[in-house]
């Protein structure tokens, strides 16, 4: 991102310094063509003498000489008083350059036209596939600037697990604390023709969507700054669905050119999801007696709820969701959602958990590994060289996100002789690529080092999972675990 935004402060420099020749009067803004180094100097006036001193260049200054000293005694252009040129020498003996005689580019070329860009956006071919403008504006100087709408993304997405009954994710903004959104975890208009018949709500492969009990819990933000959010659905059918981020990422379903999407409208820091007091989740024909102009929840009606996928067969619950680095180029970040509890009816392996590889646009399976025995997975996270690692109660594993083979590691065990081994629960990876998981029912936090090398080399998953083990004793269960750029480590106190 900088790289791209100085090429294009550059491509205004130098437009706005090449063109036809001549220098702008700083005075009156007019052409002055004709440009030689005698300019500003009277050479038809006879020089004062100075005849009680020095004065080599014979221009009256000197050392001892009547008009005092002068700074360059061998060019009679340069001495106290004379008029500045632009010719990057100090003329008037002032010890300033060029003061008040630069030209509009802010040097002594020739070739440069003084172009007002004002404040209107800064004139530039928005069809030149070289120049690339988004995100960008100018601010009350002209200058360019980041716009602020395109780097407001401090939002924190937390799920509701049992709220109404089915589930549903609350959008926070962490500068004001406040929840400005909240929206059910699946969505029945993933397809591309969007529909709910017969109160049959489908996924984007025309499966059956539960409406009830879907028991969302992990969360995950995508490079596109979209969030997914895997349903555990507890004795039912796993899943994961798409939440844009952003009012321009979302769908106009109905065609009413607007986006029908939940909002904090009142500006209390809370979303009301019944605005007409009848006892149901509002909607879209929900018609408020609260004196909200429209809700502040649409239920399955919102339209950046965008997509919902269903995987793994029925009951395996789907605990963990995590992305792959995703990148400017790539787009957006794959999805990679686990299942927790093996079953015979899953066409994948009857005796092993699976994670599946969805793609980040469009939900769509691309492809899926069977894990080891004795992997359940509660959590994930890709480190920094798209290595994805799970936490499974005392065990963990990896898998290589980035080449399409999709290596997987060994099943990894804590060592033994750390206590409460077996109550890994939350993962994070710090700065440093090392793998730290939070502990259930203790107070241990376990860091995993993998012996690093660098990526592709022959022994690369071989080094990784030859690692050293750390156990930190706390004095609670800590549970969730995350890393911050600072390098240090947070874990909730799972008492408080």
């Amino acid at each position: 991102m900088k790289l791209r935004y100085t090429l294009i402060l550059f491509t205004l420099l130098f437009a706005s310094c090449e063109g036809e020749s001549g220098v702008i009067d700083s005075n009156n803004g007019n052409n002055i063509n004709n440009i030689n180094n005698d300019a500003g100097h009277d050479v038809d006036a006879t020089p004062p003498v100075c005849t009680t001193g020095v004065d080599n260049d014979h221009d009256g200054y000197g050392e001892g000489c009547e008009l005092g000293p002068d700074c360059n005694d061998e060019n009679p252009n340069i001495h106290p008083g004379a008029q500045e040129v632009c010719n990057t020498i100090d003329d008037n003996c002032n010890d300033l350059i060029d003061e008040g005689v630069l030209n509009a580019c802010g040097n002594c070329s020739s070739q440069c036209r003084d172009t007002a860009i004002g404040l209107e956006p800064f004139p530039l071919e928005f069809e030149d596939p070289n120049v690339d403008t988004e995100g960008t504006g100018l601010d009350e100087n002209g200058d360019v600037v980041l716009m602020e709408e395109q780097n407001n993304f401090a939002f924190l997405w937390t799920a509701n697990t049992e709220d109404m009954g089915r589930g549903t994710v609350s959008k926070v903004d962490t500068k004001r604390v406040a929840e400005v959104g909240r929206y059910f975890s699946v969505t029945c208009f993933g397809r591309a023709t969007p529909y709910l018949q017969d109160g049959t709500c489908l996924d984007i492969n025309g499966l059956p969507i539960q409406l009830y009990t879907n028991n969302p819990s992990r969360t995950a933000v995508d490079f596109n700054f979209d969030m997914w959010v895997a349903n555990r659905a507890f004795s039912g059918q796993a899943s994961v669905t798409k939440i844009a981020a952003k009012k321009e990422n979302c769908i106009d379903r109905n065609g009413d050119g607007i986006i029908n999407t939940s909002e904090d409208l009142d500006g209390d820091g809370h979303i009301n999801t019944d605005c007409d007091s009848d006892g149901i989740p509002d909607d879209i024909h929900t018609l408020c007696t609260n004196g909200l102009p429209s809700p502040e929840f649409y239920g399955l009606d919102d339209e950046c709820v965008l997509l919902t996928t269903n995987y793994a067969a029925t009951n395996q619950l789907g605990r963990s969701v995590c992305l792959d680095k995703g990148s400017q180029d790539i787009g957006a970040s794959n999805v990679w959602v686990g299942t927790y509890s093996p079953s015979a009816g899953n066409a994948q392996s009857a005796t092993n958990n699976v994670y599946y590889q969805l793609d980040g646009m469009t939900g769509q399976f691309i492809s899926y590994v069977v894990l080891p025995d004795n992997i359940f997975p509660y959590g994930c996270a890709v480190d920094q060289d798209g290595m994805l690692w799970i936490s499974a109660w005392g065990w963990t594993t990896f898998i290589d996100t980035v080449d399409p083979n999709h290596y997987v590691g060994p099943a990894m065990q804590v060592p033994a002789h750390y206590p409460s081994r077996d109550q890994m629960y939350g993962i994070t990876i710090d700065n440093s690529n090392n793998v730290w998981f939070g502990g259930w029912g203790s107070g241990d936090i376990f860091r995993y080092r993998p012996l690093r090398t660098a990526y592709g080399s022959p022994n690369y998953y071989t080094d990784l999972a030859s690692g050293a083990w750390t156990r930190i004793d706390y004095t609670a269960p800590t549970a969730g675990i995350a890393a911050d750029i600072r390098g240090y480590i947070w874990a909730a106190d799972n008492n408080n």
